[in-house]
């Protein structure tokens, strides 16, 4: 059984190849300008994005 996280993850690593031609940043920007967003979503955002820095080996 294919899991809709599974497909949703490829699906969106396709659009930001082919239409953010590989950025993830531009992505991000994109999907965030123009929303309101709540204190703690902004919270859980930077802290994935904090993993992901960490995980990559970047200070940050």
């Amino acid at each position: 059984m294919v899991k809709p996280a599974d497909v949703g993850g490829r699906a969106l690593g396709r659009i930001v190849d082919t239409i953010f031609q590989g950025s993830t940043e531009m992505a991000l920007a994109r999907l965030v300008s123009g929303r309101r967003l709540e204190a703690d979503e902004v919270q859980r955002m930077k802290a994935l994005l904090d993993a992901a820095a960490y995980e990559n080996g970047s200070d940050g």
